[in-house]
């Protein structure tokens, strides 16, 4: 999560970054003070701590222990407005029958039927 995150938003001009991540109320403890300075120096981050707002997904939320909601909680994240934080995982349903399809197919190829799919989905 550490490498996905900071290749993310690396090179980006922004004020604030509003992240959401199942677990992200564990994610997030020690990732500035121990694991960013671990990262390569080119993944590093030069955005202050306090501009990055994190929040779970609405769905996730409900799971977690009451003391975590409201910290965490999009609809106390201002401009989150009515984000649910899932949209990501609304394709997984979809992609389910092209695993099939794809299993044997050499690392490209699959990258490219998966992209087709998902470029459906977003039709």
């Amino acid at each position: 999560m550490d490498f996905v995150f900071t290749s993310g938003v690396r090179g980006t001009a922004v004020l604030r970054i509003l992240i959401t991540y199942d677990v992200v109320c564990q994610w997030k403890l020690k990732f500035w003070e121990e694991r960013l300075p671990e990262l390569p120096p080119e993944l590093r981050l030069n955005i202050p701590k306090d501009h990055v707002e994190v929040a779970v997904p609405k769905f996730h939320l409900i799971a977690h222990e009451s003391a975590c909601h409201a910290p965490h909680s999009l609809s106390f994240k201002p401009g989150a407005g009515e984000t649910d934080g899932e949209a990501i995982e609304r394709n997984w349903s979809g992609l389910n029958g092209a695993a099939a399809s794809t299993r044997e197919m050499g690392a490209g190829a699959r990258h490219d039927t998966l992209d087709d799919h998902c470029g459906h989905f977003n039709w």
